[in-house]
């Protein structure tokens, strides 16, 4: 009996074989990303500076968020600056304002920067050439009361092509109040997939009043061997005071492909002390298509029923055995009696 289990053990083994070494891992393309103009020094307010055209329907801001960092006093001015870079072939005109950030995944009571914002000269509208940028520059005013933690706003850049795009403003008024708090609350990543994909997630909790970006990486690479690491996804987001952010990645960009991987997710925020930290989990991951899990729960039942076979067959012969066995016995035993009988008739 023991040897039919040992030859299922030996099929299934070799079907495992075959699995681990069936990979069909998605190609990479080339980026296809519009590429940036020329960059150049920022220089003051109303520069014009030349660029090659990288698209030539489109303008951008650059960066899309400004931050004014730690202001550690209050009731003064700081000051920092965007870009507007006109990739297009033809002139255009623009208008800033200060808008209050109105967005959901920040409270309320950290959405008083708009008020605190000017533009320096009072400069609201500028005219941009074509394949030119020009610097905005802003300064914030801190009140003499405001309390420490990190405050949000916007502003708003409409061009006279009528489309218009934001820039994300943050501050932290610093103090000893002023106070990070970013931890990761959750962390999973899906040991199974009918898919070429990864499906993983983590939630990045801020419990403190400081405001930070917190940055993810998905990676992964082969099981065996030395093979490299491949970013599967990346992302950052903004983790306002008292507020989380889940980073999700069930449709990376990036494919594995199909076998058994490593995986691993990292995330980038600040901790309750302030410091820069990384930190995540990793773990073994199989991916294999729909088609073969299929074929092997079909191999996985024939083998078992190939075993119940086998083992009903050589049941039903041991009694064969066992029945003959039992009948030349009582045939054997039916002769000696007559024997005896024939034995007692001479006598």
């Amino acid at each position: 009996m023991k040897k039919y289990w040992l030859v299922g053990a030996v099929l299934c083994g070799l079907l495992s074989f075959s699995f681990l070494n069936y990979s069909a891992s998605a190609c990479i393309g080339p980026d296809g990303k519009p590429v940036e103009g020329t960059d150049g020094a920022v220089t003051n307010c109303g520069s014009v500076e030349e660029g090659e055209v990288s698209n030539p329907d489109y303008w951008e801001v650059d960066p899309e968020t400004l931050d004014f960092g730690m202001l550690s006093e209050v009731g003064r001015s700081y000051t920092a600056s965007f870009e507007i870079n006109n990739s297009t072939e033809g002139d255009l005109e623009f208008t800033v304002a200060a808008n209050k950030y109105d967005g959901d995944d920040i409270a309320d009571e950290n959405k008083l920067a708009s008020g605190w914002l000017a533009f320096v000269g009072g400069v609201t509208y500028y005219k941009v050439p074509a394949l030119s940028k020009k610097t905005v520059n802003v300064r914030v005013i801190v009140p003499a009361d405001a309390k420490a933690g990190t405050q949000y706003a916007l502003i708003k850049i409409t061009g006279s092509d009528e489309k218009v795009q934001y820039v994300n403003v943050r501050m932290t008024v610093g103090g000893e109040d002023a106070k990070f708090g970013g931890a990761i609350s959750s962390s999973f990543i899906s040991p199974f997939g009918l898919s070429d994909k990864v499906s993983a997630k983590a939630t990045v909790k801020n419990s403190g009043n400081a405001g930070f970006e917190a940055k993810y990486v998905l990676r992964g690479k082969s099981a065996f061997g030395n093979a490299d690491w491949k970013v599967l996804d990346e992302d950052a987001a903004e983790v306002a005071p008292s507020k989380e952010v889940t980073f999700e990645s069930s449709d990376t960009d990036e494919a594995l492909g199909y076998g058994i991987f490593q995986v691993e997710q990292k995330i980038t925020y600040v901790n309750d002390k302030g410091e820069m930290v990384e930190a995540g989990n990793s773990r073994t991951v199989i991916n294999m298509p729909m088609w073969l899990l299929i074929v092997i729960g079909v191999v996985i039942l024939l083998i078992i029923g190939l075993i119940v076979f086998l083992a009903v067959r050589s049941k039903k012969k041991e009694e064969e055995e066992q029945e003959a066995e039992e009948a030349e016995k009582a045939k054997k035993s039916k002769k000696n009696t007559q024997v005896d009988i024939e034995i007692d008739e001479d006598k």
